[in-house]
């Protein structure tokens, strides 16, 4: 990139080189996200006039929502005796609607690998809130990860391009500082914008490791190549229902005459299969032409072949093949669909708990733009992330289960996570708890033993 100050060089450098190296496989992974990774023919089974019919699997698409509908970011819990709205919290939730973000943060995390989130002070002019969450998926930013720090050292954020996919504003976002890149012309508008967030940048992967701290998509190259041989299959599945569709007749010692119409031509091949009467004369000798059918070809190759990969896909995603439409003939007991939902189940708990970190920090640095007191950080670090039970339990056995524990343990009635494992949200919980300390205030002052009801 021309025009830029010596000074950003070659860290741009090396970042943009970062987006672009990783950009064709994140867009490949995308494509079989939406439906639109197409055939890979083998060029042996499939006639050429039949390549172009459209063929796709969703495979995908389930085995990424199958995880995202699993881990669910709630909300916020704060600590006892501080009210998420009067510190905040619930502002920025809902001015940044981190509740619909949140999930399509996760979904892109799934496909890509990882998912940035920024965090700064919004335009008031603009109609912005007053502190701003974004998060963009590792298509359009990326980072230098400082594994002494378990963080980011800087970090691209790729704001808008032109016509030709060339790069017209950006921002780079070190520690106590982003800068802004606005191309005007042949150069460059650059301003640097300063502040005490430290590093505003936060990376939420998926299945990270310390070799890749930027975690690895949940679209692998093995469900990628499963994927392709179902396409294949499918395709040729079509293939045999156009060539059978039709019974395929043969006849033998039939003079050539009979297959010529009226007007000297020969009749169309389709014409004489479907056909309602064929009436032949006997040949030059005198006898009775032989004519057969070819037996229908089967299909369950085919479905057999579906079959098994759709059971490799779903080993691969720690899915149900029912998820990926493979009904068995046995219908399965509930103890067994709640143990083939268990892997799942602890992917998805894996996967909140590698998040949620980051979603605390995002808040935080939310928070810190609001009131940045030693007071208020020290609340702030009590803040933590709530995610939805991944198991999904029913309403009949959280019931169960919540009765159970509260017949052994019975100040547990009194907490947040009695209501949390009867699989009541975050904002819900907080509208309970709020009615409940008011009709609690209202009895004390009929009774005149209270004289505030903010005391309760």
């Amino acid at each position: 990139m021309s025009g830029l100050p010596d000074e950003y060089r070659d860290e741009l450098a090396t970042l943009f080189d970062q987006v672009q190296q990783k950009q064709r496989r994140n867009l490949i992974r995308r494509r079989y996200y939406d439906y639109k990774a197409g055939l890979k023919d083998l060029g042996i089974a499939i006639p050429p006039q039949l390549r172009n019919i459209e063929t796709v699997i969703g495979w995908s698409a389930k085995g990424v929502e199958g995880l995202v509908k699993r881990a669910v970011l709630d909300g916020f819990t704060t600590p006892a005796g501080v009210d998420a709205e009067a510190i905040g919290v619930t502002a920025v939730w809902e001015d940044n609607r981190l509740g619909v973000e949140s999930r399509m943060a996760h979904t892109d995390a799934a496909v890509a690998s990882c998912v940035f989130g920024f965090v700064q002070a919004g335009d008031a002019d603009a109609g912005e809130p007053e502190a701003v969450i974004s998060l963009k998926s590792a298509e359009w930013a990326t980072g230098k990860w400082d594994a002494r720090r378990r963080g980011l050292s800087s970090a691209l954020s790729v704001i808008d391009v032109d016509a030709t996919g060339q790069v017209t504003r950006f921002n780079l976002y070190r520690p106590g500082e982003v800068i802004a890149f606005r191309q005007v012309g042949a150069g460059w508008d650059i301003r640097r914008m300063r502040h005490d967030l430290g590093m505003p940048v936060e990376v939420l992967p998926h299945k990270p490791s310390l070799s890749r701290p930027f975690g690895k998509s949940r679209i692998s190259r093995a469900v990628m190549a499963l994927t392709d041989s179902g396409v294949r299959t499918l395709l040729r599945s079509e293939v045999s229902a156009e060539f059978f569709s039709a019974p395929q007749r043969y006849a033998l010692g039939v003079d050539e005459d009979t297959f010529v119409g009226p007007d000297g031509k020969p009749i169309p091949a389709w014409q004489a299969i479907i056909g309602r009467i064929l009436a032949m004369g006997r040949d030059e000798n005198g006898d009775i032409p032989s004519v057969g059918q070819f037996s229908q070809q089967s299909f369950e190759p085919h479905f057999a072949q579906i079959r098994q990969l759709a059971s490799l896909v779903s080993s691969e995603f720690n899915m149900t093949p029912r998820s990926f439409g493979i009904v068995q003939d046995n219908p399965e007991s509930a103890d067994a669909i709640i143990e083939a939902k268990e892997d799942l189940v602890l992917d998805a708990k894996e996967f909140t708990d590698t998040v949620a970190p980051a979603w605390k920090r995002l808040m935080i640095g939310a928070l810190r733009i609001q009131d940045d007191s030693p007071a208020a950080r020290e609340v702030y670090r009590q803040i933590r992330p709530h995610f939805r039970n991944p198991a999904l339990p029913s309403v009949v056995s959280a019931s169960d289960a919540v009765t159970k524990q509260v017949s052994s343990f019975p100040w547990l009635a009194e907490t947040d996570e009695a209501l949390e494992m009867l699989g009541y949200d975050r904002q819900q919980i907080d509208s309970m708890q709020s009615a409940r300390r008011r009709a609690t205030a209202r009895q004390l002052l009929t009774q005149g033993t209270l004289a505030d009801p903010q005391e309760v």
